[in-house]
């Protein structure tokens, strides 16, 4: 077991409670012993190197410590994301509301190991540092689960992961049973888009991409070109996919690259295309200030529009999704603490119209999701450990959908019914009933 590993576990897992909103002599207890806790955590985390660890990922506070990527670049990303909501819950902005039970565990759990000379009884005080959850379904997947799709006729939803044991793979999920029928390995990973009529997947990855049949769930085909996530045009000819300086247009029925539009330097992060297939809506990650969003007109390949993010490059813009009936488009910004938010951009006329705080501008938002009649959008947020949930029609954060450490990935069923979250740091897939 890697200590190290379950330090960040513990960081995460103590640092989710902050202070409890509505009663201030809990605030004052709960806080007290969870800070009490957290020291204590860490005096015991350095006695027990060399202890030897009896259990791997059964016990769900360090299940994922068995499946840290062995991959520098996935194994700091990864540990950033709990490093960063433990940071912000110590200055009190997570709005997690169990600090007294999870300290509590903390400490009952680290005398015991004490006592036995055995890391079991803190590993299972810890697992009450786990936040509780609005999912109707917890389903455990392989790996470390990163992005989900989920095809067009709402039976299925394919998880991108990684396994140390398997290395990339794809596990595909029945949403009728609620249980992974099949992981399909790969070469890359982890972005994924499904065709329309949801025949393949594409799988991007640092190496090239892979385009499953999803009928017989093996690769058939791999274009060489590198990306992260990826978007496919309403009718399934062409795909577009972000990657590093700007983005490749790959042609569907032959597998090649027909396209390649340069951004300016800087990573494409999230994509988007319009319902009637004539835009794309990328974001980029680019220094120095500012980072854009920029606008592509897929019938030239050209850029028609750039929006600058000016004072965000101490964040990252991320997840794009655009609304059903291609007016809007909502891009995720997870910034410098304060400004975390989903800026909402008019598309007729490519300007930013209203801005949603998420985690009252403390939060982590990562990956965005809409319902089919686009009236709400789903926004992960890993700091808070939550969805939130913001009506279009108005702009706000309506609800807070409690969820697992470190949700990521979101998408949203065709019928509207479902929201499938994927939960990075335990190696969960939540369904959640909207």
């Amino acid at each position: 077991m890697n200590l190290t590993s379950l330090g960040h576990v513990s960081h995460a897992g103590v640092g989710m409670w902050g202070l409890v909103e509505s009663d201030w002599a809990a605030q004052i207890a709960g806080n007290i012993v969870l800070a009490a806790s957290h020291v204590g955590a860490q005096w015991l985390l350095s006695k027990m190197q060399g202890w030897e660890w009896p259990f791997g990922r059964d016990v769900a506070v360090i299940s994922y410590t068995s499946q840290v990527p062995s991959d520098p670049v996935r194994q700091q990303s990864l540990f950033e994301r709990v490093d960063v909501a433990y940071e912000r819950s110590l200055s009190g902005h997570s709005r997690q509301n169990q600090p007294l039970t999870c300290g509590l565990g903390l400490a009952l759990g680290g005398v015991g190991s004490i006592i036995s000379h055995n890391p079991l009884p803190f590993a299972l005080g810890s697992a009450l540092c786990i936040p509780s959850v609005a999912a109707q379904k917890t389903i455990p997947v392989e790996g470390i689960p990163y992005l989900v799709a989920i095809t067009p006729d709402g039976e299925d939803a394919l998880v991108t992961a990684y396994s140390i044991a398997e290395g990339n793979l794809v596990n595909v999920i029945n949403l009728v049973n609620n249980t992974v029928i099949k992981t399909i390995l790969l070469e890359q990973c982890c972005g994924i888009a499904i065709t329309p009529n949801g025949m393949e997947a594409l799988v991007s990855g640092p190496g090239a991409t892979d385009i499953i049949n999803l009928r017989t769930n093996q690769v058939t085909a791999t274009v060489n070109v590198s990306g992260g996530h990826v978007a496919i045009y309403p009718n399934g000819t062409k795909a577009v996919m972000a990657s590093w300086g700007g983005v490749s247009v790959i042609d569907l029925l032959t597998n090649t690259i027909t396209a390649n539009i340069f951004l300016g330097g800087g990573g494409a992060q999230g994509v988007a295309i319009t319902p009637d297939g004539s835009k794309a809506v990328v974001t980029t990650s680019q220094n120095p200030d500012p980072y854009y969003v920029f606008v592509i007109d897929l019938s030239a390949n050209k850029v028609i529009t750039t929006i600058p993010f000016v004072g965000t490059q101490n964040g990252d813009l991320g997840g794009v999704a655009i609304t059903p009936d291609g007016s809007k488009a909502l891009v995720v910004y997870d910034g410098v603490s304060g400004y975390d938010a989903v800026y909402v951009i008019d598309l007729s006329t490519n300007t930013i119209n209203a801005t949603v705080s998420i985690g009252d501008g403390w939060g982590c938002p990562s990956q965005i999701a809409i319902t089919p009649d686009g009236s709400k959008a789903l926004v992960t947020d890993f700091c808070d450990s939550d969805v939130a949930v913001i009506d279009l029609s108005t702009n706000k954060v309506t609800a807070t959908l409690p969820a697992g450490l470190v949700p990521d990935g979101i998408a949203i069923t065709p019928d509207g019914s479902k929201a499938v979250v994927v939960i990075t740091a335990t190696s969960n897939v939540y369904v959640i009933d909207l």
